[in-house]
């Protein structure tokens, strides 16, 4: 390798690696999810359509589970069974409170406050998907005192009991 290179790893690249400070976290993911998102007559879609066309319209980035390999589901099916059996398998009860780092558009954060009645605090770097979730969390009639998304760092998460 010429030296050039080395220089530039050892004096670029591994310092961003190893340090990724909070503002590069930020740079990177706000400017990342800037594209998208907002509500529309309350349906849910993508800014431009991009987030949406390769996640549908749960906003989420997981794949599903098929509970019957013989009956047809929709994507949106498969991923209610993944968040349904996410949140059984925690065993989520209304005293619980749940901490969602990296919440994404708040897709758990919504299913666990609606269907299990536990506190779910949720953060995410994306001011659009912050405004997003917290839309879709009142949208599903989720009140902001038993479900709410944060735009921070992890690094900033108040602590609590």
């Amino acid at each position: 390798m010429a030296p050039e290179l080395f220089k530039y790893i050892f004096a670029n690249l591994l310092p961003e690696v190893i340090v990724h400070s909070q503002s590069q976290a930020e740079e990177q993911i706000r400017d990342h999810y800037h594209l998208q998102v907002h509500c529309i007559h309350s349906v849910f879609v993508g800014g431009d359509g991009f987030y949406e066309w390769f996640l549908g319209p749960r906003m989420i980035y997981t794949s599903g589970v098929i509970l019957d390999a013989e009956k047809h589901a929709s994507l949106e099916e498969l991923q209610d069974n993944i968040l349904r059996f996410v949140c059984s398998k925690l065993n989520f009860k209304p005293e619980d409170r749940l901490l969602d780092v990296g919440c994404g558009w708040g897709t758990l954060a919504t299913y666990a406050a609606k269907n299990y009645d536990c506190d779910v605090t949720s953060i995410t770097l994306g001011k659009n998907q912050t405004k997003f979730g917290n839309e879709r969390i009142k949208f599903n009639g989720v009140t902001p005192d038993k479900a709410r998304i944060l735009c921070m760092d992890y690094r900033e998460i108040p602590g609590g009991p």
